[in-house]
């Protein structure tokens, strides 16, 4: 590996150029030219790692003949990378389709969603490209517990304590089996605010999409999802925050579903979805089928996005400041809110006398820190 200092812009451009060359192959020329020069591959696969892009990385490298320019050693272990999520890959769908007929058979109609709902669709045509996680799926709110109990008696079980506060809940706590490789999320919403949850069950439920025996929420959706779930869920929009497999899983819904028509049948959060927009824009080297109305809004989140690519360290800094702001308001306000509830009162001296509550609050503050 060589350590040629890089800075973080050109790593960051460089992975997002290779990911497009499947959708804009005359890029080939840009990323050999890179390529052949003076590289930190070192750089480039940790933070390709960390936004979970490195079996898109490599399978974007090999359709335009570009491995051999690879160092051998690199080339076997994104290989090996590869072929991994690819059994992966292969396995998870597996037990989607037991969770599937399992529910069915109770009359439940579970509706995949994320990383499922892309590769079930061929969203990816390549299903081994995209890295999946947990599986989630959503129900709707009078089947929620029904379909809880139907995945207990199959083995699945929560390692966490339930909360009482249905309505603030999105989804049950994550579940795993002990025969089984992937955790399941249930979901009743794919928002966690409640004041924020326009894309809701019900919605989704309407323009649902049969596919090979899943049930998918529509294009249109996925988009809305993806777009809601890093700026609201994940909190991009508060701390510029992006993630390149999200971004990228974005790009490719472009390409199958414009993007205008599916803002104007969504009048909501526009400048939340807007400032989306600019950031794939910005980090995809401006794709026509992004394209956004320039005005005020959309120029202040580039210039902002231009000084966390640029200045990423300066940018943390001040990312710092709005975390230690954003939580100290996030649980004051909580706090408050359960003085005057008798039962969430309770709860919390509860949870305030445990230490291992008090241990794991803490580090959450901490992961929550490391993640902007």
């Amino acid at each position: 590996m060589s350590f040629l200092i890089m800075k973080y812009n050109e790593v960051l451009f460089f992975i997002s150029s290779v990911l497009l060359l499947k959708i804009r192959p005359e890029m080939r020329c840009v990323v050999k030219s890179k390529m052949m020069g003076p590289i930190n591959w070192d750089l480039i696969i940790r933070l390709a790692s960390k936004h979970y892009v490195l079996p898109i990385f490599f399978s974007s490298l090999k359709s335009l003949h570009l491995l051999y320019l690879l160092p051998k050693r690199l080339e076997e272990y994104l290989a090996y990378i590869y072929s991994l999520n690819k059994q992966r890959n292969e396995k998870l769908l597996e037990e989607v389709s037991l969770i599937n007929k399992t529910l069915i058979s109770y009359n439940i109609k579970p509706i995949f969603l994320k990383g499922t709902a892309l590769i079930v669709s061929k969203v990816y045509i390549d299903k081994s490209d995209r890295m999946l996680g947990d599986i989630d799926f959503l129900v709707s709110h009078n089947q929620f517990y029904k379909t809880v109990e139907v995945l207990k008696k199959n083995g699945y079980h929560s390692l966490v304590d339930v909360s009482r506060d249905f309505k603030s809940m999105k989804h049950f706590p994550r579940m795993v089996h002990q025969k089984k490789d992937f955790a399941i999320e249930i979901h009743k919403d794919v928002i966690q605010a409640v004041s924020k949850r326009q894309l809701n069950y019900k919605r989704i439920n309407m323009s649902k999409r049969l596919v090979d025996g899943f049930y998918l929420p529509s294009l249109s959706n996925l988009i809305i999802h993806n777009m809601m779930n890093m700026q609201l869920n994940d909190k991009g929009f508060l701390f510029t925050r992006f993630n390149l497999r999200q971004q990228y899983d974005f790009v490719l819904l472009s390409q199958r579903k414009n993007l205008s028509t599916v803002f104007n049948n969504f009048p909501f959060h526009k400048r939340v979805l807007t400032a989306y927009l600019v950031k794939s824009h910005y980090l995809f080297h401006e794709l026509n089928n992004l394209s956004y109305s320039k005005g005020f809004w959309s120029c202040w989140v580039k210039n902002v996005l231009w000084v966390k690519v640029n200045y990423p360290i300066i940018f943390k800094g001040i990312n710092t400041l709005v975390y230690i702001i954003f939580r100290c308001f996030r649980d004051f306000t909580l706090l408050f809110q359960y003085m005057f509830n008798r039962t969430k009162r309770v709860d919390l001296v509860r949870s305030l006398r445990c230490p291992k509550w008090r241990s794991k609050y803490i580090e959450n503050i901490f992961r929550g820190h490391k993640s902007i």
